[in-house]
């Protein structure tokens, strides 16, 4: 159900709907959450009802904290928290962030961890974040993601710093420029990469 997100995003209400209708008919599982948060994702990206779908995820987050396996939960479904960015003030969001990359980094999901590294960041760019410590977050990042190999996080990243190099005036090693990176979005077909280049 999850991998239908990015590969068949048209399918995943099917398969979600069919994971409550199961959940309905035999009772609740492991899944069952999976199944729901999903559904609360197709409400909120295909049927644009926000209010519903907010609702159905903060059901969904009361039921992951509940579960023995919360870590592997949090990790596997941490795009769909990013719908609570539309009703609740960014800062509430983000300082969920650092418990969401704890969580990824214990069950071993570097690209979700990669990910909320880059979203942190980026967030508190728009924040207002001091300068200087901001510097100090996107380097941790950037060091992170260069580790882990993670090089579609790790070009985002270095996109969204350099706001922050140009401002506080610290450079950050082996950020690569805009017009590199311009490149390589252009070369990859990423167009969030082109997106974060452009914003910044």
């Amino acid at each position: 159900c999850e991998y239908s997100v990015i590969a068949k995003p048209l399918l995943l209400p099917l398969l979600s709907c069919r994971m409550v209708r199961l959940t309905l008919e035999s009772g609740f599982c492991g899944d069952s959450i999976i199944g729901l948060t999903q559904c609360a994702y197709s409400v909120f990206t295909l049927m644009d009802d926000v209010e519903l779908a907010y609702r159905l995820g903060k059901v969904c987050e009361v039921l992951i904290g509940e579960s023995s396996k919360r870590h592997a939960l949090r990790s596997r479904l941490c795009i769909e928290f990013e719908m609570n960015c539309v009703i609740e003030p960014l800062q509430s969001v983000v300082s969920t962030y650092p418990s969401l990359y704890e969580s990824a980094m214990i069950v071993g999901d570097t690209d979700c961890a990669m990910k909320i590294a880059w979203l942190y960041c980026s967030a508190n760019f728009y924040l207002g974040m001091n300068l200087a410590s901001l510097s100090k977050h996107f380097a941790s990042c950037l060091q992170k993601q260069a580790i882990y190999r993670q090089d579609a996080f790790l070009h985002l990243a270095m996109a969204a710093s350099g706001s922050t190099i140009h401002l506080s005036g610290r450079a950050i090693d082996g950020v690569k420029s805009y017009d590199e990176l311009r490149e390589i979005g252009e070369n990859t077909n990423n167009p969030l990469l082109m997106w974060q280049v452009f914003i910044s």
